[in-house]
């Protein structure tokens, strides 16, 4: 919850996705490392801190465009990435 993660459907587990709210022009980098939405026809399910980020927690939904940055490591570190 808060950490900068989300779950997609397709993309590979683990990886990386820069998100971008569409409303506001915000990008950030997320950790996919779940898979998901499950609700209606959302593209990605965000955690709070990465919505937050987005500008748009407390809404509920935002448009958004979601881009493969790559494969994550397995240890679970973000550092390189943090970076």
């Amino acid at each position: 919850m808060g950490a900068l993660t989300a779950g997609h459907p397709t993309l590979p587990l683990p990886s990386y996705a820069y998100v971008t709210n569409l409303q506001n022009g915000r990008t950030i980098m997320v950790r996919i490392n779940d898979r998901g939405p499950y609700v209606n026809d959302r593209v990605i399910d965000l955690s709070w801190r990465s919505a937050k980020e987005l500008g748009y927690a407390g809404h509920g939904l935002a448009r958004v465009r979601v881009r493969y940055a790559g494969p994550a490591p397995l240890t679970g570190s973000d550092a390189t990435e943090q970076q």
